[in-house]
């Protein structure tokens, strides 16, 4: 199962500087003139720097351990990542939180992750820690089950998927998309629910065809807002455009009733999402 982790890190705390200014690590070996980077290029990813950008590079320390009674046992993966941002001078502020994304491959089980993020001197380091299970497939005999539900800004898809992991800004890597996520799930009124996720415990037909019927409703305080009308799909990988308007029957005091569709007001609402596989009769 490919497992995708989401955090934010402050600006000022990764030391966003101009592109001379960026500590990387002194190589234990002279270079020929001729090898020499160039002005303003990170030697860890060769990326070459503006002047009117500020720069950032970093390393991301990572442990898996597997937990055992709720105790950490033992380390299953142990991983580092160096990485390399810019952002334009301009627009840099130090006190905003940026979303970055990794993503690495996992079995089933119970883990402790353990994250330090650090300069690449190592003078400056972050710990984080993050507990989380991953189901197995095989339990999902005779009930459904979804990966999180979550929206999207967008995605595009890459020539070829990634090999190696790497740290990504305001997107992540699945397969050969790169998926922009919505993280505080707030919507502007009128903008559409753009929702992503994967169905667990489906089965297909002798054919190899699924036959997955969805219901999406809209709810604030117990009160159904909206009702979309079933949808069919026949793969458990799940991409949906959800506009969020609603239905109004106006009754005027002379004239026909009418239907009018609005946008909703601003406020807190839920989404709920009920499935069914009509192979099996599961849901």
């Amino acid at each position: 199962m490919h497992s995708i982790f989401i955090f934010k890190v402050k600006n000022k705390d990764l030391g966003f500087v101009p592109p001379d200014c960026v500590q990387t690590p002194e190589k234990e070996t002279k270079k020929k003139p001729e090898e020499k980077e160039k002005e303003g290029t990170s030697p860890i990813l060769n990326i070459e720097v503006s002047s009117d950008q500020l720069q950032a590079s970093f390393k991301i320390f990572i442990q898996f351990h597997r937990l055992k009674k709720k105790m950490p046992a033992e380390v299953t993966k142990e991983i580092c990542i160096p990485a390399n941002f810019s952002t334009e001078r301009s627009s840099y502020d130090p006190d905003k939180e940026e979303i970055y994304t990794i993503g690495y491959p996992m079995s089933a089980g119970y883990y402790l992750m353990a994250m330090a993020i650090a300069s690449p001197d190592l003078q400056k380091i972050g710990t984080s820690y993050y507990e989380f299970s991953l189901p197995d497939l095989n339990n999902f005999t005779k009930v459904l089950d979804t990966t999180p539900i979550f929206f999207i800004k967008g995605y595009k898809q890459m020539s070829e998927p990634e090999t190696t992991v790497k740290v990504h800004k305001d997107f992540f890597a699945y397969s050969v998309l790169q998926v922009e996520p919505i993280a505080e799930n707030v919507f502007s009124p009128g903008q559409n629910l753009d929702i992503f996720f994967f169905i667990f415990g489906t089965q297909p037909d002798e054919v190899g065809k699924y036959n997955i019927v969805t219901t999406y409703e809209v709810m604030k305080e117990g009160e159904k807002i909206i009702r979309f009308e079933p949808k069919t799909y026949n793969h458990p990988f799940i991409s949906q455009s959800l506009p969020m308007k609603k239905t109004v029957l106006i009754k005027p005091k002379e004239g026909e009733e009418r239907k009018e569709t609005r946008d909703l007001e601003p406020g807190q609402y839920t989404l709920s999402v009920k499935i069914r596989d009509n192979i099996q009769g599961n849901h």
